[in-house]
């Protein structure tokens, strides 16, 4: 056994009742998504803030959405490859390091171009921490991978549930947005120090048989779709929803933070229902629910035009998005091997819809109106679902009892 903190990694067993070492180290992996889900929700609710503090229009200050994510995009391609060949706990605390410091500069500066470039560096070390986090799990929690992979995205939804309140509060006392940004960034700090303590997991054979396998190109493409349509679609509701709800009169510049915080924490309520339903249903069954319901959420809130509407749309969006990440993970762990190779293309894909789709409202806002930002993400969903339903066709990979290929169970 490595000894703590020191070695490239080990192999975690990986018997029935996971081992008590197993345990902690997932705990430190729920701490840092519930981190990554704080931050993720720190710009929007901010948005206005930033741009009057930049002296930008909202479709430029939409820029930064899109930096951010190509900087997703770049960790996100490099992502697997790190921990495929560096030891994977050392890997988060340098990209915690990056992304505290740079979060801690961004309410300091004016200047819009000096702000999307260290959103873009937040971007970068957020994706690293992404692939990570899915796919240690992977590693760790073998043969109960898709609960973990649930738990995992419920603490995300907890840290982004957290996020826009814990901003109105620091705004209401007088904090400003500097408080709420510092804040985040010390939230790192411990959650690097306790992953530092343990050996850094790898495949069990010890090595690179996930790095090498070979890819189902056309497989891998469809799903990486689907992850672009879908987590486009998400991030452009949770990052403009506030804009939305303030410019249509729907909400205050208070209540919309918090219509903010309801859609995270439907999200985190949805996440912790859909541990049982992966139990008793298939995923693909699962995620055309998931989808159903967010097009129904949607539309109410076109059609609905109040403020009740608002909020009801939002709840169920956020309730019929919670399990479609971590559930597409158990899909594509039922047709072909997913290993850290392959979870940083899902990442790759998911951080081009998150740059490109909120960009695209950003551009479309003011010169068609909010509603623009419905039709994207109407668009967005309609063409999950048909990504969906081809992938429906492809048969149920038999998983071959063997402890170099890392599986995602249904």
């Amino acid at each position: 056994m490595t000894e703590p903190g020191t070695g490239v990694g080990q192999a975690y067993p990986t018997p029935a009742q996971p081992s008590a070492q197993a345990t902690a180290v997932t705990a430190g992996y729920f701490a840092l998504f519930l981190t990554l889900g704080i931050a993720a929700a720190l710009v929007g609710p901010t948005l206005p803030e930033l741009a009057a503090h930049t002296h930008s229009q909202l479709s430029a200050i939409s820029i930064i959405f899109s930096t951010r994510a190509l900087g997703g995009l770049v960790g996100s391609f490099r992502g697997g490859r790190l921990y495929d060949h560096l030891p994977g706990h050392r890997v988060i605390a340098v990209m915690l390091l990056v992304m505290g410091t740079a979060i801690v500069l961004v309410p300091a500066l004016h200047e819009l171009w000096l702000m999307a470039t260290l959103l873009f560096l937040v971007g970068i070390a957020e994706g690293v921490l992404h692939v990570g986090g899915n796919t240690l799990v992977l590693w760790v929690q073998r043969r109960n991978a898709a609960s973990y992979l649930n738990g995992l995205h419920l603490f995300f939804g907890i840290g982004a549930f957290i996020g826009p309140a814990l901003i109105a509060l620091l705004l209401a006392v007088g904090a400003g947005i500097s408080g709420a940004y510092w804040s985040v960034a010390i939230l790192a700090l411990p959650v690097a120090l306790y992953l530092l303590r343990w050996p850094s997991p790898t495949p069990a054979a010890g090595g690179q048989a996930g790095a090498t396998a070979p890819l189902n190109v056309r497989l891998l493409a469809l799903f990486c779709l689907f992850f672009f349509l879908y987590v486009g679609s998400e991030i452009s509701f949770s990052s403009w929803i506030y804009t939305y709800a303030v410019t249509q009169q729907l909400a205050t510049l208070t209540t919309a933070a918090y219509l903010t915080s309801v859609f995270w924490g439907t999200v985190t309520l949805g996440r912790l229902a859909s541990i049982s339903l992966t139990l008793r249903w298939r995923p693909r069954r699962i995620l055309l629910i998931d989808l159903l319901g967010a097009l129904a959420s949607i539309l109410l809130i076109l059609l609905g035009g109040s403020s009740v509407a608002v909020w009801v749309g939002t709840a169920g969006f956020g309730l019929s998005v919670a399990s479609v990440f971590p559930t597409t993970m158990a899909l594509a762990g039922r047709r072909m091997p997913v290993s850290g190779r392959a979870t940083g293309w899902f990442f790759v894909g998911s951080s081009l819809g998150g740059m490109l789709l909120p960009w695209l409202i950003g551009q479309l806002f003011e010169p068609l109106g909010a509603q623009a930002m419905i039709g994207v993400i109407m668009v967005g969903l309609t063409g999950a679902l048909v990504v969906l339903a081809v992938l429906a066709r492809y048969p149920v990979r038999v998983p071959v009892p063997d402890t170099t290929q890392v599986t995602v169970e249904p």
